[in-house]
């Protein structure tokens, strides 16, 4: 029995139509027939084959009203169905039926909107894990060809998170800086060209290394000098000819004409005056000198003051007090016969306080007296004598002393010394060094490291006989220097002190000046000479005076300076007794009585007291006051 259509098609009705169509074929028995309606007549349908799996049905048509005429139209106007859709009007493409949208991720598919979750959703968005790789939305759900599609990153460009491969830090900052790669990458200052050293571009800035090469840091680093070095090239700021040799002393091209207008009146205290008319030259001798005392120390033991000290024979007389002489700390006179002796005059004293930091020589405190030679006194002496030391052990008590020669040496085949024929009037010690006042020419220099053991039973001096003499004495301190006086303004050097207070350490010399000495009484001049700190020298080889004054007091003897304060022994008038000036910084002068026939000066500045001596026979003291 013939069923009624189950279903009209009309075109347009595609998606509709083609839905309940499945439903019915899916119902129908196998051999059903199917009318489809259309416009103009009816279309009959038979299912040959119905797939119940599938739920869909292959009809076939039979012939009659509508049937396919063979040119893909239907016959009587209708239309003709396959596979459950209908065949394109004529003149048309074929028409296939839309599946989009179905829940179904079919074969021609990406994705599909009915699809919630899971395979086949379409996605709203595309990640990846792997900064490397791009993945970017294309197609479009609406048509189901929405999908993430994949590319792999090469460009080099920072903020993406991915560092390609052939690419660096310097062009890709997502790139790891890798030391060792020949390119210098943010963070390195070097790679495979780092600095092995650096170059200073001028003498007052040092340029060093820093980081390593192997973490591709080190770089050059320039720094200006601040230190006051000498010999490094540069005067730093801050610096000066006093603190750095590299700075030139402005007496250099300053006027150096001498001072005039002495005081008028004693006691109105130091007057400054002109420094650059004084200065200190090396005669350029210390050479020479050396080779000679090289050829003696081959023909002659060595002893240097250490072993002289070791050899003391004379024993002084300690006391405890001295006419004129307030505040006394400790003091000895000489033996009888130094003391009474007329031809051996005491002039200079100096202490092992003035030559090192600890003022100690082998442990001991140690004094050093000048004593010069006066010919005319000895009855039958032939030879000149000149200058004797006294060295003396002053932590012995008694104190125990031994006297040795101040010799010249003289180079040659056969080498041999001469005596020094100088006033002596003031010694000081630096160092190794002692320098000796040279009255008219400046000061000489010896060294107490260098000191030779003679032939004591000579009475010559020199090479003599087949043997080195020196005026019976067992002992010879050898010159090594001189410094000459190189202004017109004619400096005395009567006297000379150290004072370690001053930076760098200095020297003092002084002039005695009388009304028969000098312009006027009140002419003397003291001056302050810088010293080299390290090595036993003064400052340059040419050196000017950091000050110079008028002492406005008369026949001053010897004079010293500590902490700014300058004290001055004076033997005004003769034979009455002594003076001691102390004169403040920028102050004037205190005065005080003082030992008669006085001489030199020395401050002990750990102990701080004032060493001082006096030179008339029968009356020759050692001593030191409490300051």
């Amino acid at each position: 029995m013939l069923r009624p259509p189950l279903a009209v098609w009309r075109p347009g009705a595609v998606r509709e139509s083609l839905t309940v169509m499945r439903g019915v074929a899916s119902s129908l028995a196998l051999g059903a027939i199917l009318t489809v309606w259309g416009c103009d007549g009816s279309s009959t349908i038979s299912l040959s084959e119905v797939s119940r799996d599938a739920g869909q049905a292959t009809p076939s048509r039979e012939a009659g009203a509508g049937a396919d005429s063979g040119d893909g139209m239907p016959r009587d106007g209708g239309e003709t169905v396959v596979d459950g859709d209908p065949e394109p009007d004529a003149g048309g493409p074929p028409f296939e039926e839309p599946t989009c949208g179905n829940g179904v991720l079919d074969a021609d598919e990406q994705c599909d909107p009915a699809i919630v979750s899971g395979g086949g959703a379409c996605p709203e968005g595309c990640t990846s894990a792997d900064a490397c790789l791009a993945r970017t939305l294309a197609g479009n759900a609406d048509d189901c060809t929405a999908r993430c599609e994949e590319a792999t990153i090469t460009e080099c460009r920072g903020g993406d998170g991915c560092c390609p491969a052939g690419c660096r830090s310097n062009s890709d900052g997502d790139c790891p800086v890798a030391c060792g790669n020949g390119l210098v990458e943010p963070g390195e200052s070097c790679d495979g060209n780092c600095p092995s050293g650096c170059s200073a571009p001028s003498a007052c800035t040092t340029s060093t290394i820093e980081g390593s090469p192997s973490t591709c840091n080190a770089r050059c680093v320039d720094a200006s000098v601040t230190a006051c070095v000498s010999g490094d090239g540069c005067c730093a700021a801050g610096c000066s000819h006093l603190n750095d040799m590299d700075c030139a002393d402005p007496c250099e091209t300053a006027s150096k004409s001498c001072p005039g207008g002495a005081p008028g009146s004693a006691g109105g205290g130091l007057v400054p005056i002109n420094r650059c008319a004084f200065s200190l030259s090396d005669d350029g001798s210390g050479p020479g000198r050396d080779a000679a005392i090289a050829q003696l120390a081959a023909r002659l033991p060595h002893s240097g003051i250490d072993g002289l000290l070791g050899d003391l024979n004379r024993e002084a007389v300690r006391v405890t007090s001295i006419p004129g002489v307030s505040r006394f700390a400790q003091g000895f006179r000489w033996n009888n016969g130094d003391r009474d002796v007329a031809y051996w005059i005491p002039q200079g004293l100096t202490t092992s306080r003035d030559s090192t930091p600890n003022g100690t020589v082998a442990g001991r405190h140690v004094g050093l007296v000048s004593w010069y030679y006066e010919k005319s006194l000895e009855s039958g002496s032939t030879i000149e004598k000149g200058v004797r030391i006294a060295v003396v052990d002053l932590s012995a008590s008694p104190p125990k002393y031994r006297l040795a020669l101040l010799v010249d040496p003289v180079g040659g085949a056969t080498p041999s010394f001469k005596a020094v024929n100088v006033h002596a009037g003031g010694v000081a010690w630096y160092g190794d060094r002692l320098f000796v006042a040279d009255t008219k020419q400046g000061l000489r220099v010896f060294d107490l490291s260098r000191i030779l053991r003679v032939d004591p039973n000579g009475t010559g001096i020199g090479h003599r006989n087949a043997r080195f003499e020196a005026a019976g004495y067992k002992y010879v301190v050898p010159q090594v220097g001189m410094y000459q006086t190189g202004t017109a303004c004619s400096p005395r050097y009567s006297f000379v002190a150290t004072d370690l207070s001053t930076s760098p350490p200095s020297l003092v010399t002084g002039e005695y000046c009388a009304s028969s000495v000098c312009s006027s009484a009140l002419a003397g001049r003291v001056m302050r000479w810088p010293l080299h700190p390290s090595a036993g020298a003064l400052l340059r080889p040419r050196t000017f005076a950091s000050e110079a004054f008028y002492m406005s007091e008369k026949q001053v003897q010897g004079a010293v300076s500590n902490g700014g304060t300058w004290y001055l022994s004076s033997s005004a008038p003769a034979s009455a007794g002594g003076a001691l000036y102390t004169i403040p910084p920028g102050g004037r002068r205190s005065s005080g009585s003082w030992v008669d026939g006085p001489e030199d000066l020395s401050f002990d500045v750990g102990a701080r007291r004032l060493w001082g001596l006096s030179e008339h026979v029968g009356k020759r003291f050692v001593f030191s006051v409490d300051k």
